[in-house]
């Protein structure tokens, strides 16, 4: 039986596989401090004794796979937050609805508290144009509420 995943929500493979991302990401950037380090450490010891010391170009290949891990961490972290089809690996725009739902959802809720805060918004907004109804606006000088297409405060004259 498969499970029904509710709308607005991720799929639990696509969290894993955020957080393998992750891990992986944290691990590269970790393996990459290590490898310049290293670099730099085996350049000094160059320095002080030019015939012997570590070879400080074998910490440019630790530094080279830290970025290549790096980079493979973002890749799969990227693709597990937007899905495969909301990240562009496959052009479907329906999918890509789906698979960034969530996060769109998420963007509209941040536009709304950025609105209600500034005191843009009223109780009853937003309302449709379907329903035939007028969404208004707040005046941001004198709090007027005036229709959406009106370019100008009627009560005070500022700009909308």
């Amino acid at each position: 039986m498969k499970h029904r995943i509710a709308r607005g929500e991720l799929a639990p493979g696509r969290r894993q596989a955020y957080t393998i991302g992750l891990v992986l990401q944290g691990l590269g950037g970790l393996a990459f401090v290590v490898g310049f380090i290293g670099f730099a450490g085996g350049g000094m010891s160059r320095v002080r004794d030019p015939l012997g010391g570590s070879d400080p170009f074998q910490w440019w290949f630790v530094c080279l796979g830290a970025m290549i891990v790096l980079a493979i961490g973002g890749f799969i972290r990227h693709v597990a937050a937007r899905g495969i089809a909301g990240s562009g690996l496959v052009l479907d725009p329906k999918r890509a609805r789906d698979d960034l739902e969530p996060f769109a959802r998420a963007g509209g809720g941040l536009v709304r508290d950025a609105l209600d805060e500034a005191g843009l918004l009223t109780q009853d907004a937003p309302r449709t144009a379907a329903t035939g109804e007028v969404v208004r606006i707040r005046c941001r000088e004198c709090r007027a509420l005036e229709d959406e297409t009106a370019r100008f405060c009627s009560h005070c004259g500022a700009k909308l």
